[in-house]
């Protein structure tokens, strides 16, 4: 995952600080066979830090303005402009929901610059907070690749298909990269690309994915699992560990994509801290 902190330095997780927002920023890079690929971002305002207003409907709600641009060799070729807005409340006195966005952004093979700006819509004198970082979109056709690990709260089957649906599930993104000890489950999902261009027709294959601790180096054999599948032109993997009883550390969370003679094809990781 291409992800950054930008006031303290984590590998994965952004936090955008304004006078007064504080937001957390992850994204995700993903392809579709035989067009372009494209990456997702995730965006977790905190709802206390935001200025909620009463609304034509007599409700109170926050808004925030939010501009992305990606550049390729200083030149724009994607952006968006929008506004985003919590749920409505009728009383503030009981707390201030955080509230949550996902957009998707479609980027041919390349080296970006990514800029956001955010800013509170209802305060008057908030000055729009910027940052920058470098996004790199890479699927070769020529060697399986597996998209980023997009970390998860929940996923359940799709009814009414939306920006979260991905393989008939709705996706609830996790935007941070750190597990308190309130969260049993570590759930997660990633896409494998070319893995039947690369091993033929009806070929076998074994998907593993296993915590390894980062300072040990050591494999944790009680939190890792396989998914034996098919080669396909997309393979799906869409799971969860129970990481309850997991020590407090920091992990790499890795995926290995095998073929039939157990050579790794194509691998993933992402890092993580549990407490």
């Amino acid at each position: 995952m291409k992800n950054y902190l930008i006031i303290l330095c984590l590998a994965l997780a952004g936090n955008l600080f304004s006078a007064n927002i504080t937001a957390y920023l992850t994204s995700a890079t993903f392809n579709i066979p035989d067009k372009e690929p494209y990456l997702e971002t995730y965006l977790s305002v905190i709802g206390n830090t935001v200025k909620f207003v009463k609304n034509e409907n007599g409700k109170f709600q926050g808004a925030i303005d939010v501009s992305v641009a990606f550049r390729l060799n200083g030149e724009i070729k994607n952006a968006q402009k929008y506004t985003l807005s919590s749920p409505e409340i009728a009383d503030t006195s009981k707390g201030l929901p955080n509230f949550i966005d996902q957009q998707r952004f479609v980027l041919a093979n390349g080296l970006y610059e990514m800029e956001i700006s955010i800013a509170d819509k209802n305060s008057i004198n908030a000055k729009p907070f910027t940052a920058k970082m470098p996004i790199k979109i890479d699927f070769p056709l020529d060697r399986i690749t597996i998209s980023d690990v997009q970390l998860l709260e929940s996923f359940t089957k799709s009814i009414t298909p939306s920006i979260l649906t991905k393989s008939g599930y709705d996706l609830m993104p996790y935007v941070a990269t750190f597990y308190p000890e309130n969260i049993t489950k570590f759930k997660f999902y990633a896409e494998i690309y070319n893995a039947k261009k690369i091993l033929g027709d009806n070929q076998k294959m074994l998907i593993s994915y296993y915590l390894k601790n980062i300072e040990t180096k050591v494999k944790l054999n009680e939190y890792s699992a396989f998914s034996k599948q098919i080669a396909n032109d997309v393979n799906i993997l869409l799971a969860e560990l129970n990481i309850e009883t997991l020590p407090t550390g920091k992990y790499e969370f890795i995926i290995e994509v095998r073929d039939a003679q157990n050579k790794i094809q194509a691998e993933q990781t992402v890092n993580l801290i549990v407490k």
